[in-house]
């Protein structure tokens, strides 16, 4: 016996019906008739009865994954890959918050800045006696990897991330683990003293912010009433991708600045298409605007590929499964600049979010809560149940946390089936383009 898999979905699509299976990721346009002919056998009970009717339709289907055997428990194959995903003590990823003061000010900000806040100089070494423990006690260990978020990272650059980032190095060195580092900054503090030291110790990659086109940014993220951040924002950006750094460009927009933000990719005009390359654009929709009407990015899109950009798009990057968050992993952490210990980066690091704490021998010592978040996964019904939960898999494991005692279950889509379509139609053109 042989059934169609939960994970299908078809669509129309300029006089033809697309079909798209979420655990796979494959697309196959075919005739409208071919479509009706599946949906027939489906509905007879007879899927493998197609074969019959049309031997290649039935083989390419079988092929691609949108049909399979009766007893095959997919829900069960996607818990697999997402288990071994999760699980993989190959990698660490270790996130590091300097401090969480910051020099800008932002409106949407869901952080609680602390002015004045610092890493300890006994806290940075119980940090490297951490990772030192890890690279000697881990013996699958092949990749470190050492993030800087915060508040803004650069504030201390001399005082935390300069001797974080040395000793690191200095643990690694002489081994064949590969030790790697990147930012998530808003780029203002850079300059090319900086730019060849993080390169010289393994920092390959940044993160950073703008906020719409010079006039929306400034408004947003300044120095003060009379002096804007944008310009020297950008002018950075261009300095990091000149020294071959991998750039995060993440475009916060609203529905009052989306147009504008077409703008940012004019004044990049005179950098050479070989340095765009360096430069990844990622669209986000300030989540205290998502309310309502959704953003089509589509037209920000095609502009910046057009610069000869690179593009991240939601529907291309919704991967939570084989491509989950960090946070869900079991090797990764954040450390806060007081020594707490957390998972997630997207919540306030107050003690009270706080999953464990660093020790003075370089341990992390979890609450009980820590295990009951690490296994939150896979308990909302609604996702056991929909055609896109080997992309979505409701969101990370934070999501999930937040939704365990929800008896109703969540959608991070709101339950919308018109904006799960969106992200497939957006899937297929920009897999296509």
């Amino acid at each position: 016996m042989m059934k169609v898999s939960q994970f299908t979905t078809s669509l129309p699509y300029e006089g033809n019906v697309l079909l798209f299976n979420s655990f796979t990721d494959h697309f196959i346009l075919v005739k409208p008739v071919l479509k009706e002919l599946l949906d027939a056998s489906k509905e007879a009970g007879d899927v493998e009865g197609l074969k019959n009717y049309h031997p290649a339709f039935f083989e390419e289907l079988q092929k691609q994954g949108f049909i399979l055997d009766a007893a095959h428990d997919e829900v069960e194959e996607v818990k697999k890959v997402s288990r071994k995903v999760d699980s993989d003590v190959s990698k660490y990823l270790l996130t590091i918050n300097p401090t969480m003061g910051c020099n800008f000010k932002c409106w949407y900000c869901y952080e609680t800045h602390v002015p004045g806040s610092k890493m300890a100089e006994d806290t940075i070494e119980n940090v490297l006696k951490f990772v030192r423990r890890e690279k000697e006690e881990n013996k699958e260990l092949k990749f470190f990897s050492m993030s800087f978020f915060g508040g803004e990272p650069l504030i201390y650059y001399d005082q935390v991330v300069v001797p974080l980032l040395k000793g690191a190095k200095s643990i690694f060195q002489d081994s064949d683990i590969v030790f790697g580092s990147s930012f998530t900054t808003n780029g203002y503090l850079l300059n090319q003293e900086k730019i060849d030291f993080l390169k010289a110790h393994s920092v390959s990659g940044m993160q950073i912010t703008l906020d719409g086109s010079e006039a929306f940014h400034d408004k947003v993220r300044y120095v003060n009433a009379n002096k804007g951040s944008y310009k020297k924002i950008i002018s950075n950006i261009k300095l990091l991708a000149k020294n071959g750094m991998q750039i995060t460009m993440r475009i916060n927009f609203t529905r009052d600045n989306f147009i504008s933000c077409l703008d940012i990719a004019n004044d990049f005009d005179d950098l050479n298409v070989k340095y765009k390359k360096n430069i990844l654009v990622d669209f986000h929709q300030v989540w205290q605007d998502e309310e309502g009407e959704t953003v089509s990015t589509i037209p920000a899109t095609d502009k910046f590929m057009t610069a000869g950009f690179n593009i991240r798009a939601k529907a291309t990057n919704l991967n939570n499964v084989v491509d989950s968050c960090y946070a869900d992993k079991m090797n990764s952490a954040t450390i806060n600049y007081n020594g707490e210990v957390f998972k997630c980066t997207a919540r306030d690091f107050t003690t009270d979010n706080s999953l464990g704490v660093l020790h003075s021998d370089g341990t992390v010592i979890w609450k009980d809560e820590y295990l009951r978040r690490q296994n939150a996964k896979f308990h909302n019904a609604p996702c056991l149940e929909c055609k896109l939960m080997p992309l979505c898999n409701g969101g990370c494991s934070q999501h999930a946390y937040e939704h365990l005692d929800d008896e109703k279950g969540y959608c991070v889509f709101g339950f919308d089936e018109y904006k799960k379509d969106e992200i497939i139609l957006e899937r297929f053109r920009l897999k296509v383009s």
